[in-house]
């Protein structure tokens, strides 16, 4: 465990100290182990000087998901029916050749806020990648105001060479803007049941392949789709394969 926490130590301070400029909106950076969300054993924090063990992040905190470099990719699941809003998730943050982090939402009634949610995102300057899953079989993930036109931003591949994956099997998404494919690899899997148990992802903006070396790929297999403008291929390069028929925009 000691090992593990000072490789994630190491792989935060490359990742901040890469971005002097960067501004976060809280003090304390949480990391988990494979284990569920909502037991505080799971968490540590970095609050810029110091690692600590402490309970499970709390309203305005931010989430940053490491690999470990001697047990390789891991699982956190987040399952209980409880809300939380939070600054930013990162998941699979620097992953390397570390094998993918990944973040299961499980819990029927979960309610998840987030800022920015960053699947696969790791250092381009550093040469850095990161690779990050996401799997909601439940629960309620980020948040649109059509009023103000602000809510979540989700990225997945953020640099070139990260790759993220975004599951969405039960429950619903809401997010201002959704970048499959930001400059890495991304894939959407819309794979929900229709009727009672329809899952829905709501996208304002929708871009398939958003910067130059994007590549991004959605896959409608069932419940809908619904958002104001889609992109396939934006700067990158974008597929949309639907075999589903609710896809409105």
């Amino acid at each position: 465990m000691k090992r593990k926490m000072l490789f994630l130590l190491f792989v935060l301070l490359l990742w901040s100290g890469a971005r002097p400029d960067a501004a976060f909106s809280v003090d304390k950076w949480w990391i988990c182990g494979s284990d569920s969300w909502t037991q505080d054993g799971c968490w540590w924090y970095f609050d810029g000087y110091t690692t600590y063990w402490g309970p499970q992040p709390v309203n305005g905190d931010s989430v940053y998901l490491a690999p470990d470099s001697i047990t390789g990719g891991y699982t956190v699941t987040y399952d209980a029916d409880s809300y939380v809003s939070l600054g930013d998730i990162s998941v699979g943050v620097g992953s390397g050749s570390h094998g993918t982090v990944t973040l299961e939402i499980t819990a029927p009634n979960a309610s998840i806020d987030v800022i920015n949610f960053n699947v696969g995102s790791g250092d381009e300057f550093l040469g850095i990648s990161g690779s990050g899953a996401v799997v909601q079989s439940g629960g309620i993930v980020g948040s649109y105001d059509t009023t103000f036109n602000t809510g979540t931003l989700l990225s997945l591949g953020v640099f070139a060479g990260d790759s993220g994956s975004y599951t969405l099997t039960n429950g619903d998404l809401y997010a201002k803007a959704e970048k499959i494919g930001d400059s890495g690899s991304g894939v959407f899997t819309h794979d929900g049941t229709t009727g009672s148990n329809n899952t829905t992802n709501y996208a304002h903006e929708l871009y398939l392949g958003y910067g130059a070396t994007g590549n991004g790929v959605y896959n409608l297999g069932a419940g809908e789709l619904t958002s104001s403008f889609q992109y396939i291929g934006y700067q990158g390069k974008g597929e949309f394969i639907q075999s589903a028929p609710l896809n409105s925009h």
